[in-house]
């Protein structure tokens, strides 16, 4: 019996999987409780593209043997490749429990949790994997790669010479320490990077964007839009350099061909939403009585702005529905009475529409050119007055106007590229006469204001009952009293 096991798993091996196939049923007519061949089977039909007989399988041989580690981990993987993270982190911990000794279920498991959204017990997950197993070259990646994903570059770049010192040539690796080593102004490191993964496959067209990326930020347009060509020769579909020659064609004024490549954002990477609504028509911009369902996309501070277009939009079309951050609906229902309004988060409802629209595609039909800007209002959104008002005893007293003061980005890619300490910032502005400073900045800062405030000597007020990240309804309403704003780009 097991000189045939062993010959049916060389069937599998050389992709023989009708013959693998035969072997195991023909045993298991004869033989159904045998975990081996059930696990062995369930490895064949994983092979052939029937998940749901595999998993079957798996099943049998888990209820056979409860212990049995390796059943329990394909099972994982077959999940995971599914899309069911919280049915693969059930087998991983799983096999963890039946075998504490193996690296491969706690890797499994932080996979399953990154997907689930919970980044510090994926971490927790990855350490285990790699006390077990210091040299499991994935567990380093994917640690890498959340920690580069929480904005920790400096720990990020470290588990990636890690990876690196393990397999030299990891194109992925390369590329991702050449991200984090840029987003810390490591320049040039981060272009010899890209370079030597040029270097390993020219086929590559990431690197040639992120060169082109560089030589922009050094002021070499025409270099940096050669290089995001390149990329799309050896990509048409690089959704990375669209949305950089993007963004290069549009502060150029070649705002035809600057949307036209915006538009190719998702192209590649499709968010849920893209995925939800492919097949749909979408508007063309034409006033041809359309009820449009308008997704909202990016951060808060990008849909914010796209939102100073809904009123123009609204004059060539009807919105039936707009779909968007959860935290803005309040501030958006005041500023655009009689807008439908539906949270990103939640599933979409019944709605009738005709085409859809995403907000960051705005622009190529109301933004055609540079003249165009100035339709943009002035302001377009309103607090809640009463909450103003309510304010207003909470507010610093003294001389000198309100200053609201926002100094830090917690984007995970490029936050610490748009972040500046508060002690420098109250440094900039000391000796500009009285000012009254009042905290805007969203996270934990209590312990950062203290330590500027002694060592500048200057006090930042912070409101209580404001809470700038979920709150957004009183940031608005604080805002309102300030007579000046000085923040990084946190967007």
């Amino acid at each position: 019996m097991q000189q045939a096991l062993v010959h049916a798993h060389a069937l599998l091996s050389a992709g023989r999987l009708a013959e693998a196939r035969r072997q195991c049923q023909s045993v298991l007519r004869s033989s159904p409780r045998q975990t081996d061949w059930l696990h062995l089977a369930g490895l064949v039909e994983w092979r052939a593209g029937d998940t749901a007989l595999a998993e079957r399988l798996l099943l049998a041989a888990v209820a056979l043997q409860a212990d049995r580690v390796d059943s329990l981990e394909v099972l994982a993987q077959l999940r995971l490749q599914a899309g069911r993270p919280a049915d693969a982190l059930e087998a991983a911990q799983a096999a963890e429990r039946a075998d504490s000794r193996r690296a491969q279920a706690p890797l499994l498991a932080a996979n399953a949790l990154w997907l689930l959204g919970r980044p510090t017990q994926a971490l927790d997950s990855l350490d285990r994997a790699l006390a077990r197993d210091a040299s499991l070259l994935p567990a380093h990646l994917y640690r890498a790669l959340l920690l580069k994903e929480q904005g920790r570059h400096a720990e990020a770049q470290q588990a990636l010479d890690r990876v690196l010192a393990l397999d030299p040539q990891h194109v992925t690796a390369l590329l991702n320490r050449g991200a984090v080593r840029q987003s810390q102004g490591q320049l040039q490191a981060a272009r010899a990077d890209y370079e030597q993964v040029l270097a390993i496959d020219p086929a590559q067209a990431l690197p040639h964007a992120y060169l082109g990326l560089l030589d922009a930020h050094e002021g070499l347009a025409d270099l940096a839009r050669a290089r995001y060509q390149r990329a799309l020769q050896a990509d048409p579909d690089c959704s990375v350099a669209h949305d950089l020659l993007a963004r290069l064609d549009l502060a150029q004024g070649r705002f035809d061909s600057g949307w036209l490549h915006h538009e190719r954002r998702f192209v590649d990477r499709p968010d849920g939403w893209a995925r939800a609504l492919a097949g749909r028509p979408a508007w063309d911009g034409r006033a041809n009585g359309a009820r449009l369902l308008l997704v909202a996309e990016q951060g808060v501070g990008d849909q914010i702005l796209h939102c100073s277009q809904l009123d123009e939009l609204r004059q060539r079309a009807s919105v039936a529905l707009l779909v968007a951050h959860g935290k803005l609906l309040p501030l958006l229902q005041r500023s655009f009475p009689g807008l439908a309004l539906h949270d990103a988060a939640q599933p979409l409802p019944a709605v009738d529409f005709t085409h859809v629209l995403r907000t960051g595609s705005l622009g190529r039909w109301l933004r055609p050119d540079l003249a165009a800007f100035s339709n943009a209002p002035a302001t377009w959104l309103r607090d809640d007055a009463q909450r103003t008002r309510q304010l207003l005893d909470a507010l610093p007293q003294g001389p000198g106007p309100l200053v609201g003061l926002s100094w830090r980005s917690a984007m995970p890619e490029v936050g610490s590229a748009k972040s500046m300490s508060l002690v420098e910032l109250l440094q900039a502005l000391d000796g500009l006469g009285p000012l009254r400073l009042v905290n805007l900045q969203y996270g934990d800062v209590a312990g950062e204001i203290d330590a500027a405030q002694r060592a500048t000597g200057l006090q930042v007020h912070q409101v209580a009952g404001v809470d700038p990240f979920n709150d957004l309804d009183a940031l608005a309403s604080l805002m309102r009293h300030c007579q000046a704003v000085v923040s990084t780009s946190n967007s």
